[in-house]
């Protein structure tokens, strides 16, 4: 076998390995798991690169990005390492080639992507592999708390666990203590070596810039680079288009990119870029990941990422070639509202997710209980506009229900698929009033179909049909988007579009299958990720040791000397404990007295003694400790809250929700014990089971009005409710924070959900009933026919069914089970939603089977009561 570091100079033309790279290539050839954390920049690729030459057998390298893959994979050829990647971009035959290659043994290393361990065939193809390793990039996807999370990535330990491999190497370049451990053990590594080198980056200069004008200051930015690239980083893509055009005013060699584009147009950008053609990029998030360009001088961020992984692996993009490079944050107290509205798109509301859960089950025709065998061809903007949710917000969410287990993204399509979604007649119509060119194609059309294509989407053969009418690709497209935008069909093209298989039956709208409270709690983690990242734009500590302390760096001493807080004078030169002082004193012994149980903003006006409605909530004006500091500024508290957590005397677990808690280190500095505060005050105790029943009510008022729930009252509304448990008006009015609207209209149903809660024979109140209404009520459990209620009454069947469907509304007990139909009443459920006061035309124009009148009532009653609409 060849010595390493022969090979190492041989194919990769260094003389010496970088700090790590060694003890992770010798843990790999030595057959041991490794984690192995670097910086970008680091050098990852040839911790695998270089044993997979050694070792026998073909490597399986698993990662996320595409264009690194093909990247890697053409530098690998032109070194002589045979290589070869699989992704979605190749045709079946292309991957089937490439398979039976590596089954020859013909590759050292295989790029996947981790989607592909999702198919039974693929693993099965897999298994016949000489598999020396398994290299997982981008390791920190695997976390669900991670910044990057993927869902494919939670398929890798169940997959390599049917395949025979040497070890495993997991490989990141941003990961918390916490991720870490996740890493670990979502891939089931066995006693890994973890090789931790560092995030520290010297020739990087972090500069963050409160900025009015933040298109001025790029310019002033980029006017002054001499050398080297840039890239800015935008949040939205709007912001994108706009800043590009300013920079271009100015003459500043600037262009834009963003997923928006086309991308044969985000590919000549990309490349303009690479080779210097362009000097300045103007992206969102979507640039970068793959992108090796030495010489990035600048980067700058207008718009505050979502967590400090994220900003350090994009910052790490400049200065890859160790000279000296800045990173700067142009930022603005209001930029937290964009941060805000991505958490709020990410984690959106329990209502959304029940309006896309609906739509996709019913665009697949699925009743409750029902699972369509066949996928789902829908795209995002189909599925939002059918739930009149906004997109971005539909996208996050069927990633919410593939992670729940209720539907899975199948690989894009690698076959034309054709869907006739008119009759003949207007086909015909159509064809008799277009013109020539259209008719032709058109006619052609309908000759290659069957007649199983007016039912649903059924294979194309594009290519053949092309060929067979003459017919050139730029034609049949120009020809097809007009037969769509008239509505007579619809046409998915290979690799265009990818479908949705619904893996469970359909649930009923309030039992769908999803954990509501971990999807707050994830709500929770992201808004103190969020918050961290903008303590690090504001703090007027070191930068650095900011970014290292974050990271779990346990040798920070000296202030780096290099960033905007160290150069203005106010970074500290010792990130060792600060000497002791009153106000510190008093900080740390009111985290002792709160103790983990509250957040920053309560810390803070604890101590500042602000008498808010969450302070007197909590009880927490009561103790003494309460205003101990009220002699100071506000700001001047929260940087000593900032200087104790640097200090490492406070910290904040990934886990605890913004919620800070002393450390050893804390209780040292303190010097003497302090407990916890012990806040049991009278009716002060959450009773749970009966919050859990009045959030329920809360949902079901809600759908009632068409309204999100928090409009109705706050979850800290609702516990204290359920803590004071008021039996009348006067008891709700005694509640502080409980407004005189919610009072007005909501108030008497949350009074009888409580009374009937502590007297279970204390029943809500229904509305009065009408003695017509109750001997309708009665025939029908004589008779069960609309008939004999109508002519015992002399009325019409029409207002013998407009009684039974109130007897239904207000509780009365009557046997409707040969009316119900499942199916019609999600319908019923969905349009109530959106419009509550819907008629019942309108609710019939949404049925899309025969129903008489009559039926079509007795399915509306049971959907108002199954939303709790009275």
């Amino acid at each position: 076998m060849d010595d390493k570091r022969a090979i190492l100079k041989k194919y990769f033309g260094f003389d010496s390995f970088r700090d790590g790279q060694e003890e992770i290539i010798d843990s790999i050839l030595n057959d041991r798991d490794v984690l192995a954390v670097m910086p970008t920049g680091g050098g990852k690729s040839l911790c695998y690169q270089l044993p997979a030459i050694m070792k026998k057998g073909t490597a399986l390298i698993i990662s996320p990005l595409i264009a690194l893959m093909k990247d890697q994979v053409d530098s690998l050829k032109q070194k002589n390492i045979p290589a070869e990647f699989i992704n979605s971009t190749l045709g079946m035959g292309e991957i089937q080639a490439r398979l039976d290659g590596a089954i020859a043994g013909d590759y050292k290393l295989l790029y996947i992507a981790p989607e592909r361990l999702e198919s039974k065939r693929f693993l099965n193809m897999l298994s016949m592999l000489n598999i020396s390793f398994v290299a997982v990039d981008e390791a920190h996807c695997v976390s669900q708390w991670g910044h990057d999370f993927r869902p494919s990535y939670l398929y890798i330990s169940k997959a390599v666990k049917s395949i025979r491999y040497g070890s495993l190497a997991a490989l990141t370049a941003t990961a918390t203590p916490e991720v870490r451990d996740d890493i670990v053990q979502s891939l089931e590594m066995k006693l890994p070596n973890e090789v931790i080198k560092g995030f520290d980056r010297p020739n990087l200069k972090y500069i963050s810039k409160h900025s009015n004008d933040k298109i001025s200051d790029l310019q002033d930015i980029f006017s002054n680079m001499k050398s080297g690239s840039g890239i800015v980083y935008c949040g939205t893509r709007k912001k994108v288009e706009e800043y590009t055009a300013a920079l271009k005013s100015k003459r500043i060699n600037a262009e834009g990119y963003h997923a928006g584009m086309k991308p044969i147009v985000r590919k000549k950008i990309q490349e303009d870029f690479i080779t210097g053609r362009k000097k300045i990029i103007l992206a969102t998030n979507a640039f970068g990941m793959g992108i090796d360009k030495a010489d990035v001088r600048t980067v700058v961020h207008v718009d505050l990422p979502q967590t400090v992984e994220a900003y350090y692996q994009e910052a790490g993009r400049a200065g890859r070639d160790g000279e000296k490079s800045e990173c700067i944050m142009l930022y603005h107290p209001s930029d937290i509202f964009l941060q805000e509205f991505f958490i709020d798109a990410n984690y959106p509301p329990k209502e959304d997710i029940r309006k896309v859960y609906t739509s996709i089950y019913d665009m697949a025709g699925a009743g409750n209980g029902e699972k369509p065998a066949a996928p789902l061809y829908a795209d995002e903007i189909e599925i939002a506009e059918r739930a009149r949710v906004n997109v971005s917000e539909t996208r996050s969410i069927i990633g919410l229900l593939e992670r729940f287990g209720i539907l899975l993204r199948s690989q894009a399509l690698k076959s034309a698929r054709l869907k006739i979604t008119t009759s003949r007649n207007r086909l015909v119509d159509y064809m008799n009033n277009t013109n020539e060119q259209r008719a032709k194609v058109l006619e052609s059309i309908l000759r290659s179909s069957t007649s199983e294509s007016m039912e649903k989407f059924v294979d194309f053969d594009l290519k053949g049909f092309l060929l067979k009418y003459d017919l050139s690709t730029e034609e049949f497209r120009k020809a097809v988007e007009a037969f769509e935008f008239a509505r007579l069909l619809k046409f998915t093209y290979s690799g265009s579009e990818k479908g949705i298989l619904l893996k469970k039956e359909r649930a009923p709208i309030l039992k769908i299958p999803i954990d509501f409270s971990e999807l707050e709690e994830r709500r929770d983690h992201a808004v103190a990720k969020a918050d961290i990242m903008r303590m690090y734009a504001e703090t007027a500590e070191c930068k650095r040791n900011f970014i290292l302390q974050y990271f779990g760096e346990s040798n920070i001493q000296d202030s780096c000397g290099n960033c905007s807080s160290c150069l203005s004078g106010s970074g500290r030169k010792k990130r060792k404990p600060i000497a002791n002082s009153k106000l510190q004193t008093k900080v740390l012994t009111a985290v002792c007295e709160l103790d983990g149980r509250f957040n920053f903003t309560i810390l803070t006006d604890y101590l500042h003694g602000d008498t808010n409605k969450q302070i007197k909530d909590y009880g927490l004006d009561k103790p003494s400790g309460f205003g101990s500091a009220s002699d100071s500024r506000l700001i001047r508290i929260k940087e000593e809250i900032d200087k104790a957590i640097y200090a490492r005397l406070i910290e904040v677990k990934d886990n605890n929700k913004n919620k800070p808690k002393i450390t050893k280190e804390g209780r040292l500095k303190l010097g003497r014990p302090v407990n916890p505060l012990k806040l049991e005050f009278k009716n002060r105790k959450v009773d749970n089971a009966l919050y859990e029943e009045l959030c329920q009510l809360r949902e079901e008022l809600a759908a009632k009005d068409g309204i999100v729930p928090r409009a109705i009252a706050s979850d800290r509304a609702v516990k204290l409710i359920s803590k004071n448990k008021p039996v009348d008006d006067k008891g709700l009015s005694e509640i502080q924070g409980i407004g005189p609207i919610f009072k007005t209209r909501y108030g008497r149903f949350f009074i009888s959900r409580v009374q009937e809660y502590l007297n279970p024979k204390h029943k809500i109140k229904l509305k009065p009933v009408g003695e017509e209404i109750k001997k309708a009520a009665e025939l029908w459990n004589t008779f069960t026919d609309f008939e004999h209620v109508a002519s015992k009454m002399k009325i019409s069947t029409g207002e013998a069914s407009f009684h039974i469907q109130k007897a239904i509304e207000a509780g009365l007990k009557l046997d409707v089970s040969d009316y119900k139909d499942s199916s019609v009443i999600e319908i019923i459920i969905d349009v109530l939603m959106n419009r509550p006061n819907a008629n019942i035309a309108e609710i019939r124009r949404n049925i899309p089977v025969n129903i008489n009148i009559e039926t079509l009532r007795i399915n509306i009653a049971l959907a108002k009561n199954e939303l709790g609409i009275r």
